[in-house]
C-alpha cells in the first residue's frame, strides 16, 4: 500500500514539474495547437493588447487554432483602435503563429525589425514608414506585393520571393539590391536610396520604375522593352569624383562599363561652324575635363537647396522608349581660380589662372596706355589662395578737371582737358529735384544715383577735381 501510494505521489509531482514548465515556457497549455498569450510568445506588450483585443476571439488568453487561421491581419489600423496613434509596437514576435496570413499591414507602428520567415502564405506585406533596420523575408513563395518603404534598411534579400511583382522600397538606405530573381517583378520602386547600381537585364516584363536620387552612374535599359519612364522617373543621381590640375586643365576621373552610350555633359565645348554649332564630348574615355573652374563652381543644387561645385551628364540607357539618364557629379578640388580684371567693372578679364591651395597667383602686367589714369594696385591679396577669386586693377585718376557752373541759367559744364571721357553737361535748374523717369531728370548729374537730382549732386559737383 505504501509503495503504490509513493508512486502516485511521485507521479502527482511530475504532473505539476510539466505543468509549470510548460507554463513557464509559455508552450502548449490548454491543447497541442494553443499559443499562450503571454510575453514569451508575444514579448511586445502593445502587439500582445492587438492579439488579445483582436483574435483571442473567446477571451481564453490563447490563441487556439480556430483564432491562427485569419488571412489578414490590418495591424495599422487595428493599432489606432486598440493601442491610440502614440502607442509604438518594436517587434511583431509572435506573427509566425499566424501562419496561414496572406495580407499583412503593419505600417507606421515603430518596428525596429521584423521577421515574416515564417509566414510563408503571405501575399501582401505593407511595413512602409518604420524605422526599420532589420526586415527578414526568408523563402515567401506566393508573396506578390511588398511595401517597405520609408524605413531605414541597408540591406533588403528578397531573392527567395521569386513571384514578387510588385516592390516598393524607396527612401531607406539601400547600397545596393538584387532583383535578378525576380522575374515577375512589373513595378519597382527604389528612389532615394544609396544604390550605385541597378542590374534589371533578367526584368523583362518591368512596365513601371522609379530609381530616382541614388548614385547610379550608369543604367542599362535594353532588356526592359515594356518600360517607359521619364528623366525624372530614373535621373537626379549623383556621384562623387576628384578633381586634379595637370598642365593648367582640370580632369576629373570616371571609368564607365560602357562610355558610348554617354550622350552630353554641360562641359562639352560648343563651336559655331557653317553648317551649325557643333558640340564637343567634355570626356577622353577615362576623364571629364574642364578648362575653368567657373565650369562647375556652385553649379549643381540638391532637394534641399545646398549647392555644390560640379557638372552634369547624360547617359543612353539603351531603350528608345525611355528618356536618359540624368547624373549630378560633385566635385572636391585642392585648387582655386583667379581671375584679374582691368578695372572694377569686371567687364574685362585680363587673366585667369589655377592656383593650388595654399599657393599663390601671378598677376598679369599692367600698362598704363589709357589717358587720365594710373594703376595703382590690385583690389585684392592673391598669395596663399584659398578660395576663388576676383581680382581688380584699381586705378587713380589723372584727369585735368574744370568747371563751368553759371549760377543765372544753371548751366554746368565739368570736363577734362586731356581726354573727352570725362564729360557733365546738363541744366541744373531744369533738372532740380526731378526724378528718375521725370521729365527734365539728367541722369548724367545724379551723382550719387540715388534717382533725384538735389543739393547733393551740386556739392559732389563743386568738389570734384
Amino acid at each position: 500500500m505504501y509503495k503504490i501510494k509513493l508512486k502516485k505521489y511521485i507521479a502527482l509531482l511530475l504532473s505539476i514539474l510539466t505543468f509549470t514548465t510548460c507554463l513557464s515556457l509559455g508552450s502548449v497549455v490548454f491543447g497541442d495547437d494553443d499559443i499562450v498569450i503571454n510575453e514569451v510568445n508575444f514579448p511586445d506588450e502593445n502587439f500582445r493588447k492587438i492579439v488579445l483585443a483582436k483574435c483571442d476571439t473567446d477571451g481564453s488568453l490563447t490563441l487556439q487554432p480556430s483564432e491562427r487561421t485569419v488571412t489578414s491581419l490590418p495591424l495599422s489600423s487595428w493599432h489606432d483602435e486598440v493601442l491610440g496613434k502614440d502607442a509604438v509596437i518594436e517587434n511583431l514576435k509572435g506573427i509566425e503563429y499566424f501562419n496561414r496570413v496572406t495580407s499583412l499591414t503593419a505600417s507606421s507602428l515603430g518596428l525596429t525589425s521584423l521577421d515574416l520567415s515564417n509566414n510563408t502564405s503571405l501575399v501582401t506585406v505593407r511595413c512602409s514608414a518604420n524605422p526599420l533596420k532589420s526586415l527578414i523575408l526568408g523563402n515567401l513563395p506566393n508573396l506578390r506585393t511588398l511595401d517597405c518603404s520609408a524605413c531605414e534598411l541597408t540591406s533588403l534579400d528578397v531573392s527567395s520571393c521569386t513571384k514578387l511583382s510588385k516592390l516598393f522600397a524607396f527612401t531607406n538606405k539601400l547600397s545596393s539590391i538584387d532583383v535578378s530573381r525576380n522575374t515577375a517583378l512589373n513595378t519597382l520602386s527604389v528612389y532615394q536610396n544609396e544604390l550605385t547600381s541597378l542590374d534589371l537585364t533578367f526584368n523583362t516584363v518591368l512596365n513601371k520604375l522609379y530609381c530616382n536620387n541614388n548614385h547610379i552612374s550608369e543604367l542599362n535599359l535594353g532588356s526592359n522593352s515594356n518600360l517607359a519612364v521619364n528623366e525624372s522617373d530614373i535621373g537626379q543621381q549623383w556621384i562623387d569624383v576628384q578633381a586634379i590640375l595637370n598642365s593648367g586643365t582640370i580632369y576629373m576621373t570616371y571609368s564607365f562599363m560602357d562610355s558610348s552610350k554617354l550622350i552630353s555633359t554641360t562641359l562639352d565645348q560648343k563651336t559655331e561652324t557653317p553648317e551649325g554649332e557643333v558640340s564637343t564630348l567634355a570626356y577622353n574615355g577615362s576623364s571629364f575635363y574642364a578648362s575653368e573652374l567657373t565650369d562647375i563652381s556652385d553649379r549643381l543644387v540638391n532637394m534641399n537647396q545646398e549647392t555644390f561645385d560640379g557638372f552634369s551628364y547624360r547617359y543612353d540607357v539603351g531603350n528608345s522608349n525611355c528618356e536618359p539618364l540624368s547624373v549630378n557629379v560633385v566635385v572636391s578640388k585642392d585648387f582655386y581660380q583667379v581671375n584679374f580684371y582691368s578695372d572694377s567693372t569686371k567687364s574685362e578679364r585680363l587673366k585667369y589662372q589655377l592656383v593650388r591651395r595654399g599657393a599663390s597667383a601671378t598677376a598679369p602686367t599692367i600698362n598704363n596706355t589709357d589717358q587720365c589714369r594710373e594703376f595703382n594696385s590690385w583690389s585684392e591679396n592673391f598669395t596663399n589662395v584659398q578660395q576663388n577669386l576676383d581680382v581688380y586693377a584699381v586705378w587713380d585718376s589723372t584727369h585735368n578737371i574744370i568747371k563751368i557752373i553759371n549760377s543765372n541759367t544753371g548751366d554746368i559744364d565739368v570736363h577734362c582737358t586731356k581726354c573727352d571721357r570725362y564729360t557733365i553737361k546738363f541744366n541744373f535748374t531744369k533738372a532740380y529735384n526731378k526724378r528718375t523717369g521725370e521729365d527734365g531728370y539728367a541722369e548724367i548729374g545724379d551723382m550719387n544715383k540715388d534717382g533725384i537730382i538735389n543739393a547733393k549732386d551740386y556739392a559732389i559737383i563743386k568738389n570734384l577735381k
